[in-house]
Order: structure tokens, then C-alpha cells, then sequence
């Protein structure tokens, strides 16, 4: 897996709050990835625990903020769009209880599935609001 960087094109949402907000998930993702590739064991668990902490708060920051732009310029997909973040956080849930209980939160899995939606919901999701916006002034 490879680092994330921002690409305005790919990821910007054409506002400079959410757009901030989402590359700080992308910096979140980046100091994990680069501390599981060259951390020792000890330091990857650590950070494991620690980004996923930040995570979770950082996201429920996030998704509130960007909850209420959506149902400010009355985004017609708003039910489904939270649905999704409730779905990103429980599953951050999830991995924080697991590694909490000392089950094995594979380095791969979780850096998969952390870029993996990173990039599809900001590239795809959070773009539908964007274009809702730009066609709805």
C-alpha cells in the first residue's frame, strides 16, 4: 500500500473547510502507513490504537460538520450519505474493541480498508454533494 496525497481534482469537494477536514483524514492515514512500513512491532501496535482513537473522534467531528452542509443546501442523498458514516465508525469501533481485547487487527487489513474507503468516499460520496452544489447554487 502506498501513501495518499491530496489531489484537488480527485478529492476536492469545493469547500475549504470539508476539503482541510478530508486531507487531515489523509494525513491520519499517512502517519499510520508510514509507521506500520518502518515502525518496530511495538510502535505499529501503539499507533494502531492511537490513529484509531483519532479516528473516531476526528471522524465524528468531521462527519457532524459535514452532515449539516448537506442538509444546508438540502442534499437529496442525505439519509444515505450518514448511513455510511455510521457504517465508517462502527467499523473503527470494531478494530479499536478488537485491538482493546488483544485480537490480532492485521497491519494489511487495516491499512486496506482505511485507504480503500478513504479514497472512495471522499472521490466518490463526498463528490455527489459537490456536484449537487455546483448544479443547485
Amino acid at each position: 500500500m502506498a501513501r495518499l496525497d491530496w489531489d484537488e481534482t480527485s478529492y476536492s469537494v469545493s469547500n475549504q473547510k470539508l476539503d482541510t477536514q478530508h486531507q487531515e483524514f489523509i494525513r491520519l492515514y499517512n502517519n499510520l502507513h508510514e509507521t506500520l512500513m518502518t515502525g518496530t512491532p511495538e510502535e505499529a501496535s501503539e499507533e494502531k490504537a492511537t490513529t484509531l482513537k483519532r479516528l473516531i473522534n476526528y471522524a465524528n467531528q468531521h462527519f457532524a460538520a459535514e452532515e449539516v452542509f448537506m442538509k444546508d443546501v438540502k442534499f437529496p442523498e442525505l439519509k444515505k450519505h450518514i448511513q455510511l458514516h455510521q457504517e465508517f465508525i462502527t467499523k473503527i469501533n470494531g478494530l479499536q474493541h478488537d485491538l482493546t481485547e488483544g485480537a490480532i487487527v492485521l497491519n494489511t487489513s487495516l491499512i486496506k480498508y482505511l485507504r480503500n474507503w478513504i479514497i472512495y468516499h471522499i472521490a466518490t460520496e463526498d463528490k455527489k454533494y459537490a456536484q449537487y452544489v455546483e448544479k443547485n447554487p
